[in-house]
């Protein structure tokens, strides 16, 4: 079995409260969007940093211009507006943490 090569994605969501509801709606649109091309693959969420809006999300290389589409889409959510914002598309899962840390530690 090949080895699947995964890109990681720092998200912003506003407002940050809506951060655990906006990731299960990008799964949806996300499995839409991709069709067969997603069979057995879910958007998998690494860290979360709630009252900020941040999150660290990893998917397979060939589906990153899915992902990034799915953010497009995804503009409210239970009713309310948000805003999702790719920050970073990062090749390493230790990248993308400190490119999320480091904006956490910003104050933003």
């Amino acid at each position: 079995m090949a080895r699947v090569h995964n890109r990681y994605l720092v998200l912003s969501v506003y407002p940050p409260e809506y951060l655990g509801r906006v990731l299960g709606r990008l799964n949806e649109v996300f499995k839409q969007l991709a069709g067969k091309d997603a069979l057995g693959v879910n958007v998998r969420v690494y860290d979360t940093y709630p009252g900020k809006g941040f999150a660290v999300l990893g998917v397979p290389r060939n589906l990153v211009n899915v992902l990034r589409a799915s953010t497009c889409i995804v503009r409210d959510v239970d009713g309310a507006r948000v805003m999702v914002l790719t920050v970073k598309v990062t090749g390493t899962l230790r990248r993308a943490r400190a490119i999320a840390q480091s904006i956490n530690l910003m104050g933003l």
